[in-house]
């Protein structure tokens, strides 16, 4: 599970066969390249330069969370176009997904050969809705609004990765939302921690999310039942709703909260109903039933 899942293949699609090879296995039969930065980085020819651009920093955030966690990873990274998308994932080419999660079947997330795709133009497409103060940071940074969407698909990148530690650390799933919160929380602390200027674009574009897009499902019931098929923009806004909550406690509590949820819900721990989670939260970091109405709207 990841940012924009679902991993099967073109041909499952067509016979209603599962390909059961691993993501590592399709992503090996495709005609790519591949440049080890730490992570190992698969790529269309001619983009190479992408790959040395991510892979560094995949890498460093392997480094980062070896030292804070004691977990030794390994992670794929492949970077393909539309045409090898469709060969091994039935997700609309640009939605960002991790795949694997073990030694046996090894974690893949799965991007864009470059910053395109449904999740760029749908972040392109907030331009014109944005406040005053979203519109003076984003000037802030440097960038124009499509270098700083551009970025952000290269990010989730990092929140593909925070599954993979979530997972690998010991902590676990009593629903899906919180699966995602976590996955944001993880990507968040590293960016905060040892890349701020690469924290303050996430921020920016989850509140861009926010501000600038009106979702036709918001509950958390509506997540759970609907997950990346509520469509591209209200599962993006749901995700941002997810990095308001996690970014402020990434700021405030760091890597304690994450060693804290390891005890709260250990991996095992089976689905649990969505209040009952968020008054688990509740107890242990005051706040969550507050920021939890944003999914009550009427």
């Amino acid at each position: 599970m990841a940012f924009f899942i679902f991993s099967t293949t073109a041909i499952a699609q067509e016979t209603g066969q599962r390909d059961n090879r691993t993501m590592l296995a399709k992503v090996q039969s495709l005609d790519l390249e591949s440049v080890r930065e730490g992570v190992v980085v698969h790529y269309k020819p001619g983009y190479k330069e992408r790959a040395e651009k991510l892979g560094p920093l995949l890498n460093d955030a392997i480094q980062f969370f070896k030292k804070e966690l004691g977990i030794t990873q390994q992670f794929h990274l492949a970077l393909v176009d539309s045409l090898d998308w469709i060969q091994i994932s039935s997700s609309p080419y640009g939605l960002p997904h991790v795949s694997g999660m073990n030694d046996e079947d090894p974690p893949v997330a799965v991007l864009p050969v470059s910053g395109e795709g449904t999740v760029y133009d749908f972040m392109v497409s907030l331009d014109n809705n944005f406040s005053k103060n979203l519109r003076q940071r984003i000037q802030n940074t440097g960038y124009s609004w499509e270098e700083i969407s551009g970025t952000m698909v290269d990010l989730v990148s990092l929140h593909e990765l925070g599954h993979v530690y979530k997972n690998a650390y010991g902590i676990g799933e009593p629903a899906l939302w919180f699966n995602e919160f976590m996955a944001n929380y993880f990507s968040y602390l590293y960016m905060f921690q040892q890349r701020p200027e690469l924290a303050e674009i996430w921020d920016i574009t989850g509140h861009a999310i926010q501000e600038g897009f009106e979702p036709q499902y918001h509950t958390l019931e509506d997540f759970e039942k609907r997950y990346v098929k509520v469509g591209v923009g209200n599962y993006a806004w749901y995700q941002s709703a997810f990095e308001m909550k996690a970014n402020p406690l990434v700021e405030k509590y760091g890597l304690s909260f994450v060693k804290r949820m390891k005890e709260v819900f250990p991996n095992g721990v089976g689905k649990i109903a969505s209040e009952k989670v968020l008054e688990e939260l509740e107890t242990n970091y005051p706040g969550f039933q507050e920021w939890a109405q944003v999914f009550k709207r009427q």
